[in-house]
């Protein structure tokens, strides 16, 4: 079976030699070079490119273009440029060090949230600022879906859901549009067994994918088992390798491969000999205020309840995993 990269940070010991930036605009591609019919242009207007990558999934980008204006340009030239877009909004990335062509990021597909120009009559500059948001941040905020209970393989109803056109995760996740591929690298496998899922209303395709990853559960854990042995994690990548050539996204069965798979990792200094000239560390909660509370829970196993034949009987419902409204345990509660 194939193997693919962990989530790791690239990082190399060598310094930059050829950065580059591509920026597509609908038919329109800046930052890179170009050379057809023997006449050679160099469309270089990008100044400044800066990525806050967070897993993948949500990438916020700001890019600078400098357009300057002479007595031979036309001073709309990128209004012109916007304006093919202004129904998809749609903007791809491409930038990294040319020397070494396997830590390059490709094709990150971007939607633009605003362009703000200032223009400078003292040296005939008009400058674009550009915020542009992964697209990914478009399906989880804007189209809601519902969708019905059913006892079924999760993985089975994720490839169900990957390969239907009404939801449209091969256009968020375009380097998942080979299907030869996805089951070459295992991208979403096979192994869990029937669960319950829950019916869900109002829910973005997104939210919805990640539920029933929380609802995967392996042949190794039994129904009424709490911890779990194995849990699933979600992860969404941005394609350095061009083997997906696009944003894909793998799900993580093994146990070993859990620390890769919630956080993106980076040696400082040793073994690797990175190169880092500022690190530092956020906490946004402090973890120790929740543990004398966790240790007066009464982790009761069962909870009484009537039936539909208006009998009382009990149900599995450990307290730990079922703080839901249903007072149930499940498989997302377990996870």
């Amino acid at each position: 079976m194939a193997e693919l990269n962990s989530l790791n940070l690239l990082s190399t010991t060598n310094r930059v030699e050829a950065p580059f930036i591509k920026v597509q605009i609908g038919d329109y591609t800046f930052g890179v070079y170009d050379k057809k019919n023997n006449s050679i242009t160099y469309p270089n207007y990008v100044k400044d490119l800066q990525i806050t990558k967070i897993n993948g999934q949500v990438n916020k980008y700001t890019l600078i273009l400098i357009y300057p204006i002479t007595e031979r340009d036309d001073p709309n030239f990128f209004e012109k440029v916007f304006s093919s877009v202004s129904e998809t909004r749609r903007i791809v990335f491409s930038y990294g060090d040319a020397m070494l062509p396997t830590y390059c990021y490709r094709n990150e597909q971007a939607i633009i949230l605003s362009i703000k120009p200032s223009v400078s009559t003292s040296s005939s500059l008009i400058t674009y600022t550009i915020k542009a948001v992964s697209d990914g941040a478009l399906a989880s905020s804007v189209q809601s879906y519902s969708f019905p209970a059913r006892y079924d393989k999760a993985s089975d109803v994720i490839k169900q859901l990957l390969y239907s056109t009404k939801y449209g995760l091969q256009d968020l996740f375009y380097g998942m549009r080979d299907r030869s591929l996805v089951e070459r690298y295992n991208l979403i496998p096979g192994d869990d067994r029937p669960v319950n899922i829950e019916a869900k209303d109002n829910i973005s395709i997104l939210e919805y994918l990640t539920y029933l990853v929380n609802c995967m559960c392996s042949y190794e854990d039994g129904i009424n088992s709490i911890i779990k042995s194995k849990i699933y994690l979600l992860s969404i990548y941005d394609d350095t390798t061009g083997v997906f050539n696009g944003t894909y996204f793998k799900i993580v069965s093994s146990t070993a491969k859990i620390e890769e798979s919630t956080a993106y990792k980076i040696d400082i200094g040793y073994p690797s000999q990175n190169i880092v000239t500022s690190f530092n560390i956020k906490n946004d909660d402090t973890y120790s205020i929740y543990y004398n509370y966790s240790e007066k829970l009464n982790a009761g196993n069962y909870t009484t309840r009537i039936n539909d034949e208006g009998e009382i009987e009990k149900v599995y419902a450990p307290t730990l995993i079922s703080n839901n409204d249903k007072k149930i345990a499940t498989e997302q509660a377990r996870t």
